[in-house]
């Protein structure tokens, strides 16, 4: 610029203004744009916006809050009143909605007021209704007309309640529940009538089979007969071609064959397990006890094999302690359901002290304790979180023992009787009707003029493990007042009395040889091997399945499919276990037990339903919108479970008749 002359300097100047007004002009005009049009852009720096500018409103729903009034102010526009609303469609802190709508053409710094969501709402509670004696219509409106949704289960022969209407539903009158919870409920249908089969000159297992197939109960008791032989039925308690309700139990006898001679040879138990051994003697005709422990094996017997004895003469074996030990559990802080799993998987036992619901505060033995197997881990529970549940006592007037003690039982109360366990319901207290607290005692009396009398047997000299299965065989109860491991000593009622069945026998007990099973019996050292090196006895390949658990090669549940079981055998149980990797189903057959609680199962996992397939009662826990997780069920003295395990996965009713029917 130094060497330009005046003249130059000044026309550069002259030109540079005129720039200048011209980029100001241009920039004016991308700015303001023509006021007709009504899509100018979004200026850059507002403060230069002209008043009159019109530009498109955005649209801002279900953006968050932070992001819609960044993208209201770059298109021209102010942020207004800004509300907030509960929504379960849009998430918290996101707009729901905006004023004015998106896409409309408006003034610059235009107010957009916008509503944003606070979150979902929380579901009504609501009361749920009484459905007992509606029709399954009128259940279902008066369901949808409380906010709640009515599922309809199969519905149940009953001789009590009235065809055609609800008497029963799986959530109580009156509980508060959320809007659009599932409330179950079942319809009563009359009981049918069946012709009862002629099982007489059958052998138990048949007479079974055929009262099964024709829709009947059965039950059976033996007796000495010379005539009939063993094994075969003598007589029925009610007669052939009679017609009876659906599910009436027809108790038969079976002979015993002819009565055993003066003399009995004394068997050779050695090496046996306890209940084998046991089983071996009585079948001998003879009385059998034990020292040592019952999970070992007989070592010796104090008569020799082949020697020549008595009928009921009482032989003694000695039983080995055997060598492993297992570890106890830490129980605190568990739930009672999830302390009996832990418990049951570790092959021991749990005393919960009655309670069946809370958390274990407190075990003994402590955690880490080296056990024997089968030894009883006592455990304090904290149950106060829980409150009473209140349930109607059902009507039981005309039922049998078993029918009132299976209705109480699905009431969620217990039963007594005053005269034992077989007859028909003609009294009971309370009445039917009242309200009383869950697990309260129903006392019933009995008429069992149509009941034979039975003869009490000569329990003295005998285990409580024998004198119970002796009463057992009879339809007595046994009673013993002095424990339940030694020797009884004295009975009442007196052997040779005639009773009803059902009776209780009460039994003195001498338990003097043999110690407490509460203290934790340990192991030396050397003697201990870690759990982890035991590993079970699997069945091999070409080998029959154990002690008869029949299972299918593949089945399908809950719309899986599962082939080629694990299966494990043990003195025992038997175990077939199916898996896809994600889920598993666990069928289990106890041996020589009638023992239902499996896989750590006791009342503290309340059943939730029951049902009847081809004569069996199945009872099925842990259940959620007509589902189960757990399946128990048992035919004459075998028991059977079936339990299922992964994220998600239970079992249907259909599922649960379909997989009962391949394992039988």
């Amino acid at each position: 610029m130094k060497n330009l002359t005046n003249g130059q300097k000044m026309a550069i100047l002259v030109v540079a203004l005129i720039m200048a007004i011209c980029a100001v002009v241009f920039g004016l005009s991308r700015c303001n744009g023509t006021h007709g049009a009504g899509n100018a852009a979004a200026p850059e720096d507002l403060s230069r916006v002209d008043a009159e500018a019109t530009f498109t409103v955005p649209y801002v729903v279900s953006l968050t809050q932070a992001d819609a009034e960044k993208a209201i102010l770059a298109s021209g526009f102010v942020v207004g009143n800004v509300t907030f609303k509960e929504s379960n469609d849009v998430p918290l802190g996101s707009v729901v909605s905006q004023s004015p709508k998106a896409l409309s053409t408006a003034k610059a710094n235009t107010k957009i007021d916008l509503v944003v969501s606070s979150g979902k709402k929380e579901a009504a509670e609501v009361s749920v209704p009484n459905l007992a004696g509606l029709s399954q219509d009128d259940a279902e409106k008066a369901l949808i007309d409380a906010g709640l949704k009515g599922v309809p289960t199969k519905p149940e022969e009953s001789s009590t309640e009235t065809p055609g209407l609800v008497f029963k539903q799986s959530i109580p009158a009156g509980q508060k529940v959320k809007e659009g919870t599932k409330v179950l409920f079942t319809v009563a249908i009359a009981p049918s009538e069946v012709e009862v089969p002629d099982v007489k000159g059958r052998t138990r297992d048949e007479a079974k089979d055929i009262l099964v197939k024709a829709r009947l109960g059965f039950d059976y008791t033996t007796a000495y007969d010379e005539k009939v032989a063993e094994g075969k039925v003598i007589s029925q308690s009610i007669n052939p071609k009679s017609k009876v309700k659906a599910g009436t139990t027809v108790s038969v006898t079976v002979s015993l064959g002819a009565k055993p001679a003066s003399n009995v040879k004394v068997p050779d138990v050695r090496t046996y397990n306890w209940t084998d051994a046991e089983k071996a003697l009585r079948s001998a005709g003879l009385s059998a006890r034990y020292t040592g422990d019952p999970a070992g094996t007989v070592t010796s017997q104090d008569v020799a094999p082949g020697t020549s004895v008595a009928p009921n003469t009482v032989v003694t074996v000695t039983l080995s302690s055997p060598a492993k030990t297992v570890k106890v559990p830490d129980l605190v802080g568990l739930s009672v359901t999830s302390a009996e799993i832990a418990t049951d998987e570790a092959g021991l036992g749990l005393d919960v002290g009655g309670k069946f619901h809370g958390t274990v505060v407190d075990q003994w033995p402590a955690a880490g304790t080296e056990v024997e197997p089968r030894t009883t881990i006592h455990v304090t529970i904290d149950s106060s979180e829980f409150d009473k549940v209140t349930v109607t006592v059902p009507n039981l007037i005309g039922l049998s023992a078993d029918d009132a003690m299976n209705k109480c039982e699905e009431a969620g109360l217990k039963i007594e009787s005053m005269d034992g366990q077989h007859g028909i319901v003609e009294k009971q207290s309370p009445e039917a009707g009242a309200v009383v607290d869950e697990g309260s005692t129903v006392t019933i009396s009995l008429d069992t003029s149509d009941f034979t009398d039975v003869v009490v047997p000569d329990l003295t000299g005998l285990s409580v493990t024998s004198a119970e299965m002796e009463l057992d065989e009879i339809g007595l109860v046994l009673k013993p007042m002095g424990g339940f491991h030694g020797t009884v000593i004295d009975q009442s009622p007196e052997a040779g009395t005639k009773v009803k069945p059902g009776t209780e026998v009460a039994v003195n007990v001498d338990a003097s040889d043999f110690e407490g099973d509460l203290e934790a019996q340990s192991v030396p050292e050397e003697e201990y091997v870690p759990e982890e090196d035991y590993e079970p006895e699997y069945l091999p390949e070409d080998a029959p399945q154990g002690n008869g658990l029949s299972v299918m090669d593949s089945i399908n549940a809950d719309g899986r499919s599962f082939s080629d079981p694990d299966l494990t055998y043990s003195d025992n149980f038997d175990e077939a276990v199916y898996s896809d990797g994600d889920c598993s189903v666990t069928v289990r057959k106890l041996n020589n037990t009638d023992d239902l609680h499996l896989f750590g199962h006791t009342a503290g996992y309340e059943a939730q339903w029951a049902q009847i397939h081809k004569g069996l009662e199945i009872s099925c826990y842990g259940y959620e919108d007509g589902e189960a997780e757990l399946i128990e069920w048992h035919v004459g003295d075998t028991a059977y479970a079936l339990r299922v395990d992964g994220e998600g996965f239970t079992l249907s009713p259909d599922d649960i008749t379909s997989l009962v029917s391949g394992i039988q």
